[in-house]
This record gives C-alpha cells, structure tokens and sequence, in this order.
C-alpha cells in the first residue's frame, strides 16, 4: 500500500498520551474527510498507540496520514521493533487487546506490516465501515 503523495507526519512518545495525541493530530484531516470516516480513523490511531504503549517497549513512535485522490485516508504507524510483540501480546488478552485487533480489522480490512516494520493501514471514504453499521 503507498502513502497518499502528500501526508503529514507526527513523532509521538510511547506513553499513556499516545492515543490523545495521535487523535489530535489526525484532526488535521477534518476539512478533507467524512465525519464516519474521521471517527474511524481517530479510533484506529487511538487504539494503535494504545496497544504500543500497553504491550510494547516503550519506543518512540511515527505517525503518518495522508488523504489519497479519491478520499481514502492512508497511515503509516510505526515502525517499531516491536510491533509483532505488541500485536502477539494484544492477540492474547482477553480484554482491550483483542477488542483493538478486531476494530482494527473492521475499520481497516487488509492492514498490514511494510517493508520496515510499519503499520500501514487505509480508511476508505466509501466504505463508511463505522462502528455503528451493520455488516
């Protein structure tokens, strides 16, 4: 998945701020986006830097987002050594980490891993996944 051509780029501290500050700085994007998918997206940012901060090392984290052409909202969060630690660690409790794995999924189909150990993640304009829709 490539980045929109122009996105915005964000330093974030792993600690208990880090999904405070990731929503804030998606604000950016609240003239280019749909208000559902500005929800979304202020969700999977949060949940992100949540599950960084809970199960991760403590390591300094980048975020990324860009609004592609046709309204997507492309992001990039990471990387960090240990997000396939993070996300095993989420995987296996029984609370608020796979409760973030599965709005991850819901809201961004087809996440992923880059090249460099990177979330990459894509909020559709279209698709309008939302938390309160059906499906």
């Amino acid at each position: 998945m490539r980045l929109a051509s122009q996105y915005l780029r964000e330093k974030l501290a792993c600690d208990a701020m880090a999904p405070h500050k990731a929503r804030a700085f998606v604000r950016q994007l609240e003239r280019e986006v749909g208000i559902q998918q500005m929800l979304d997206l202020k969700v999977i940012v949060s949940e992100l830097a949540a599950m960084a901060f809970r199960f991760g090392r403590g390591e300094a984290m980048e975020l990324e987002v860009g609004v592609r052409g046709n309204g997507d909202v492309d992001g990039r969060f990471g990387p960090i050594t240990s997000w396939p630690a993070v996300l095993a660690a989420a995987g296996e409790d029984s609370g608020a980490g796979k409760l973030a794995l599965r709005l991850l999924d819901r809201l961004s189909p087809g996440w992923g891993f880059d090249d460099e150990g990177a979330i990459r993640f894509r909020v559709e304009r279209a698709r309008g996944a939302g938390l309160g829709s059906a499906g």
